[in-house]
């Protein structure tokens, strides 16, 4: 597995990572407090949070602050990206050198000079470079073109205005595959980003939205392929999606090593918990599991979740799921959760994001040790086999 670029405050963290959504630069229903329960070692900052935030920014330096410091995420990794897993944020225009991006204020055109000199005011630790999704979902190979030809624009921009202030060995540069459906378009972004010597890594974008496993499976090693041998334990694979367990699995088997999350706080704003079984490497045997995973086992699985919203919750006095040790299900019940989701109360988020958040790092460490033990396949076949629906 790849190593991330090495920054001054986590050397030594290495993939298979998470890097974990914001909004609006916060974790969302986590306090700083709750926040410690928890590793989240690597956080995303989406640009359009911050569009109308530089003058303030560019003032840190003066009061001795960083965005680390200024954001409460101190000793996090900070990657600054374009796009949002929880919003439509980027929109292309007929414009060589900008964008519309999606701020408080709604869509606005934002142009690659705007893009360099936020994140230079900003500086996070890693940046994905800019670009564009088509404004139709069904967009037709042209628009498609159009988002390589841009993507790979900008980057050449972002890495020449960084090299000139002195920023590019402290801010690696991530570029941006686009392509959608066409082969032929993924792999000029691919090779295009890979030609690019400074580039550390690279952002895969248009998967995990409906397309069928066999679809993925193909296009994702076809993209892989075009990785040289040389590269490939250095080169940062990151795969934005919401981060749904199965996808990450499936993303992992075919070697991507990073993945953007934001699905466990998604559950909790709609009411759902997942059920995850403990598992112990020690106690849970998988001698009789396949060791060769078949992309077939993924299509239309998704992790277990409980809707707490419904009825049958009403009176029931267990925890959120029986054997998790969180801070909710130690401290309260199903019925008291559904009440609050009832209700209408923010504490329901809360709790219910506590849970998942812990449940999704149990399930994500147990990945980790798989791959640590070389039987990474077999634990695939088991958690798809009885943690799925």
């Amino acid at each position: 597995m790849s190593l991330l670029p090495t920054t001054k405050y986590l050397k030594s963290l290495k993939t298979p990572l998470c890097l974990y959504q914001t909004r609006k630069g916060t974790l969302l229903h986590l306090t700083p407090d709750n926040q410690s329960f928890f590793e989240l070692d690597a956080l995303l900052l989406s640009l359009g949070d911050f569009v109308h935030m530089d003058s303030i920014f560019s003032l840190l330096p003066s009061v001795d602050l960083t965005i680390h410091k200024f954001l409460n995420f101190q000793k996090k990794l900070l990657v600054l990206t374009p796009m949002d897993t929880t919003k439509k944020s980027l929109e292309g225009i007929n414009k060589k050198t900008a964008v519309r991006l999606s701020t408080i204020k709604g869509f606005e055109e934002f142009s690659i000079e705007d893009f360099v000199n936020l994140a230079t005011v900003i500086k996070p630790d890693i940046l994905v470079s800019l670009t564009e999704e088509p404004v139709a979902d069904k967009s037709g190979m042209k628009s498609h073109s159009r988002c390589v030809d841009k993507s790979l624009d900008f980057l050449d921009t972002t890495i020449a205005e960084l090299k000139k202030q002195g920023l590019l060995e402290s801010m690696p540069v991530l570029g941006c595959i686009q392509g959608g459906k066409y082969e032929d378009l993924r792999k000029k972004s691919m090779s295009g980003t890979l030609k690019r010597e400074q580039v550390k890594g690279a952002v895969l974008y248009g998967f995990c939205q409906g397309e069928s496993i066999e679809e993925r499976t193909k296009m994702i090693r076809m993209l892989m392929a075009e990785i040289p041998k040389e590269k490939i334990e250095t080169f940062v694979v990151v795969l934005h999606s919401k981060g749904e367990p199965v996808d990450i699995l499936h993303g992992l088997s075919l070697g991507i090593d990073c993945f953007e999350v934001d699905y466990p706080f998604h559950l909790a704003e709609e009411g759902l918990a997942f059920c995850f079984d403990r598992f112990d490497f020690m106690n849970n045997h998988l001698d009789e599991k396949e060791k060769n995973i078949s992309e077939k086992n993924f299509e239309n699985k998704k992790a277990r979740v409980i809707d707490l919203a419904k009825g049958i919750f009403e009176m029931d006095k267990g925890p959120i799921w029986k054997g998790c040790d969180c801070y909710s299900c130690l401290n309260h019940t199903r019925a008291y959760v559904h009440h609050l989701i009832k209700s209408k109360e923010m504490t329901a988020n809360v709790l219910l994001t506590i849970h998942n958040l812990h449940s999704f790092e149990g399930f994500f460490k147990n990945v980790k040790n798989s791959i640590a033990l070389k039987i990474f396949p077999k634990y695939v076949n088991w958690f798809l086999e009885t943690q799925t629906k």
